[in-house]
C-alpha cells in the first residue's frame, strides 16, 4: 500500500506492505461543516454581542495567537473590524516565551487586516517588557501581566482550542498565561507540568490548567473581556465558533475539540508513527508534543517514530542542554524536581518516557544532535518502520497518527 506522510509543506510517499499497518488515524474529517468568514459575518448573535462589547470610545486591545498556532485570527478580526471605533485599537500577539512573529508571519496571521493594524501591533516580550503585578494564584504564581494592558479598557481575545500535552487544551485562559505574561509567571506555571495530572485532554485536577484559570480571573476581574474561541477541523477550516465570556466559550469549545481530536482505540501498539504537522513542526521542542499525545497507546518496550522537519532546529536551549548532558538521567531528574527551570519539564517527561520506550526521529536535524538528545536518527521511513517491527517482534501492530501534535488517541 502507498502511505502519504505529510512532512512540512511536502508529502513523502512510501510503499509498504498493508499487512504491517494496523490503523491510520487523524482528526475527524467533518467535511461540509466548515464555517466561512461570510458565515461568521452573518452570525447575528455574534455581531450583536461584539458590537455591544465594543461600543463606546474606549480603545480595545485585541489579543491573538502567534505563528505557532493555526488560529484564524485574521478571519475574526476582519469580521469585527467595522465595529471598532477607536483609532488606538491595537493587536497584541500573545507570544508567551516564543520568538516574535516576523512581518511575513504577521501578514499570514492577520490577512487583510495586516495593513490596517501594521503600526498598531505589539508582541509580548516575556523577558524585556514591563509587567504589572496583580497578585498571586494559590499555586504560587505571580500574576504579572504585560503593562500594555493598562492602556486599554477592553480586551478582546481570539483563540483556538485543541488538545495540549500538559495544559489539557489550548485556548481560553492561555491568551493571558502564558500569552501575555512575564517569564517569571510562565516558568512557575510550567513547573506544574511535572505533575502526573498534567496530561492532554485533562482539565479538572490538572494544576497547570487550574493555575492558568486562576491567573486569568485576575484579568477578567479588572478588565472587560470578550472572547471568541474556535475549533478547527483537520483541514484547518473552522468547525465551530463559540463566544462570550472567556470561560464559557472555552468550555463549549473543549466539547467540540474532543470530537475532532480524540479517538478511542481498543488496544496499545508496539510501533507508533507520530507525524507533527505545521505549525508545530517548527522545531523539536514543539514537535515532541506528538510523542506526549501518543505515549498512552504505546506498549512498554515499543518504538515511537516521530516525523517532523524541525525547520528551526531544536528550540528551547535549556531543554537541549539537559537532554544532551552526559550525566546520569536519574541525576538530571532529581535536579529538575529540586530546582525547576523553564523547559526542563519537557526533559523530565521525556526521560520518564525513554525508560520504557525508544524514540526515533525522521527530521532535517543533524543526526549527531538527534543522537545527543537520546533519540535514534533515521533517514529512510520504510526501513525504519520495518526495523521497528523487527525489534519489537510485533505483527500488524503499527499505528500511524497524523497531526499527532494535536491528535490524542486514548484506550477504551
Amino acid at each position: 500500500m502507498n502511505i502519504n506522510i505529510p512532512y512540512g509543506r511536502d508529502v513523502i510517499s512510501i510503499d509498504i506492505d498493508s499487512k504491517l499497518i494496523d490503523e491510520i488515524i487523524k482528526p475527524s474529517p467533518l467535511s461540509g461543516t466548515s464555517i466561512t468568514q461570510r458565515d461568521i459575518a452573518s452570525d447575528e448573535k455574534l455581531i450583536a454581542m461584539a458590537n455591544d462589547f465594543l461600543k463606546g470610545k474606549e480603545p480595545t486591545l485585541i489579543v491573538i495567537n502567534d505563528h505557532t498556532r493555526p488560529t484564524p485570527s485574521g478571519v475574526i478580526i476582519n469580521t469585527i473590524r467595522p465595529l471598532l471605533r477607536n483609532s488606538e485599537d491595537t493587536v497584541f500577539i500573545a507570544t508567551g516565551t516564543h520568538r516574535p512573529s516576523t512581518e511575513y508571519e504577521l501578514g499570514v496571521i492577520l490577512g487583510d487586516s495586516f495593513d490596517v493594524f501594521r503600526m498598531r501591533i505589539i508582541q509580548n516580550d516575556c523577558k524585556n517588557d514591563e509587567f504589572n503585578n496583580l497578585g498571586w494564584t494559590s499555586y504560587g504564581t505571580e500574576v504579572l501581566i504585560n503593562n500594555v494592558f493598562e492602556r486599554f479598557h477592553k480586551i478582546f481575545t481570539i483563540g483556538s482550542v485543541e488538545p495540549h500535552y500538559f495544559a489539557g487544551f489550548t485556548g481560553g485562559r492561555k491568551s493571558f498565561l502564558p500569552g501575555a505574561s512575564s517569564f517569571i509567571s510562565i516558568e512557575k506555571n510550567h513547573s506544574h507540568a511535572l505533575s502526573k495530572n498534567a496530561l492532554p485532554l485533562s482539565l479538572s485536577g490538572n494544576p497547570v490548567n487550574e493555575d492558568m484559570t486562576e491567573f486569568s480571573r485576575f484579568i477578567t476581574h479588572r478588565w472587560d473581556v470578550f472572547s471568541v474561541q474556535v475549533v478547527l477541523d483537520r483541514d484547518r477550516s473552522i468547525y465551530s465558533i463559540h463566544y462570550g465570556d472567556i470561560y464559557s466559550s472555552f468550555t463549549e469549545a473543549v466539547d467540540d475539540a474532543l470530537s475532532v481530536y480524540s479517538r478511542e482505540l481498543s488496544k496499545k501498539y508496539s510501533v507508533v508513527v507520530a507525524i507533527a504537522m505545521p505549525p508545530l513542526d517548527i522545531n523539536l521542542y514543539q514537535s515532541l508534543k506528538a510523542v506526549e499525545n501518543t505515549i498512552s497507546v504505546v506498549e512498554d518496550g515499543g518504538v515511537i517514530i516521530l516525523i517532523s522537519p524541525c525547520r528551526e532546529g531544536v528550540g528551547e536551549e535549556n531543554f537541549y542542554n539537559l537532554m544532551s548532558s552526559n550525566r546520569p538521567k536519574e541525576d538530571i531528574l532529581a535536579e529538575i524536581r529540586a530546582n525547576y527551570t523553564f523547559g526542563s519539564h519537557k526533559s523530565a517527561r521525556l526521560i520518564e518516557i525513554m525508560k520504557k520506550h525508544q524514540i526515533w526521529l525522521y527530521s532535517d536535524l543533524d543526526p549527531q544532535v538527534v543522537s545527543k538528545v537520546g533519540f535514534k536518527p533515521i533517514d529512510d521511513l520504510k526501513s525504519a518502520i520495518n526495523d521497528a517491527i523487527s525489534i519489537t517482534d510485533c505483527k500488524s501492530n503499527v499505528l500511524v497518527v497524523n497531526d499527532a501534535t494535536v491528535m490524542v488517541p486514548t484506550i477504551k
